[in-house]
């Protein structure tokens, strides 16, 4: 059947449409490409001095606003806040997440925050520091009297600068925001990301996001990063400060459709909060970095919490899930036959140091078919006749612990 001239002309108007839009998508996937190929180059002369400049304080905010802004604190009689408090966030020209130190800093911000006397820290003006300003940051970083706030910076933002400075005077007085919630986080399921906690809690969000970072630098977008690592350096001073306050935060469940996770801080909890005791010093985050090769989980285990008891010679080995029910947290006891059935025989919670007694029926076993590699942790009963067939070898039950959900151990 013919068409008609009204439907030609539709048909020829949509085939020139299509035709500009894969011109369109065409044009923006060569610029992109181009702008991760290419060095630093800068058209605009207001932004090849400021790549060029050198100093502490050498850019102006890009939220003016925010210089000056008052943050009201709810003080406590029993723990003192920190006498000053600087906020951290590192952007990187290129990210390698398997060999974290071997990647490339583009900037790295802090954003001060000093006590005003009434309740209150008054925001400073936004420092940046380039790469080849690292013994500047050091000697800011090591003299600095005060708490140091971030996102992820043990395992992340400290690693990157580990081949530029020594860290040995700086651990013990950083309070890291992802480490603080993962420890504190009771379901293991909690979604922590500073996006999606800015979001959730202060209605803010994220400039640009982390894929971006390192095109736009390479691309001279340099006040775009500078902005986005600004922001990033505000957002967890307010959320640090709605936890000093509330005492919670709220997220979202990273496994399931659930609306809310919250997430509380306990009175044991405070002290490192408020920064009068140190999350982790460096020989700890040290060994962590030589022994596990990252500084949030044994790859071994897979971040969860063994206690080994000495085993007789000739003795079985017997792994159970332990459960305490004041801390609210579970860990793995590796015991030998003999010693978990003895009459009135306890263990000490390793959290809350709370003797658990063995013989509840918290404690689950680690039972099942050693020939097709199927294991679970079981109600056992108090009888020494454990069949050594159905016992778990001690590497493939390491195995199975470090792929088991930490809801579920």
């Amino acid at each position: 059947m013919p068409l008609d001239e009204k439907t030609k002309h539709l048909f020829e108007k949509i085939a020139i449409e299509r035709k500009q839009e894969a011109q369109e998508r065409c044009t923006r996937r060569q610029v992109r490409a181009q702008a991760s190929q290419v060095s630093p180059s800068f058209e605009s002369l207001e932004v090849a001095q400021l790549y060029r400049a050198r100093g502490r304080s050498h850019y102006s905010s890009s939220f003016p606003n925010d210089q000056g802004r008052l943050l009201p604190v709810r003080t406590m009689d029993s723990l003192a806040l920190p006498p000053a408090i600087l906020s951290l966030d590192i952007e990187t020209e290129v990210t390698r997440l398997r060999k974290v130190e071997k990647s490339t800093i583009s900037v790295v911000g802090v954003v001060p925050y000093m006590p005003c006397g009434d309740g209150h820290y008054r925001r400073g003006a936004y420092q940046y520091f380039l790469r080849d300003e690292m013994p500047a940051l050091h000697e800011l970083l090591s003299k600095f009297e005060g708490l140091i706030l971030g996102q992820n910076l043990f395992d992340f933002d400290y690693r990157v600068l580990r081949p530029h400075m020594p860290f040995d005077s700086i651990i013990h007085k950083t309070f890291d925001l992802l480490f603080f919630l993962s420890e504190i986080d009771i379901t293991r399921r909690a979604r922590l990301s500073l996006d999606v906690l800015a979001k959730r809690n202060l209605k803010r969000r994220k400039l640009v996001t982390n894929r971006d970072i390192p095109a736009l630098w390479r691309g001279g977008d340099v006040k775009t990063v500078l902005r986005r690592n600004e922001r990033d350096c505000d957002l967890v001073v307010d959320l640090w400060i709605t936890l000093v306050n509330d005492r919670r935060l709220t997220t979202h469940d990273r496994r399931s459709d659930a609306p809310n996770i919250l997430i509380e801080v306990k009175e044991r909890h405070l002290p490192v909060l408020f920064g009068q005791q140190p999350f982790m010093d460096y020989r700890e985050w040290a060994r962590r970095l030589q022994k596990w090769g990252n500084a949030c989980r044994d790859p071994v285990t897979g971040g969860k919490t063994v206690v080994r008891e000495k085993i007789a010679r000739y003795d079985l080995v017997i792994f159970h899930r332990m459960w305490c029910s004041d801390c609210k947290r579970n860990f793995i006891l590796r015991a030998g036959r003999n010693r978990i059935y003895k009459p009135r025989s306890s263990k000490v919670c390793p959290f809350c140091k709370r003797q658990l007694a063995l013989a509840e029926g918290t404690t689950l076993t680690m039972w099942g078919d050693a020939a097709r590699r199927r294991f679970y942790f079981v109600k056992m009963k108090q009888s020494p006749c454990l069949k050594p067939e159905s016992l778990p070898a001690e590497d493939e039950a390491m195995e199975f612990i470090r792929r088991m959900r930490y809801g579920r151990y």
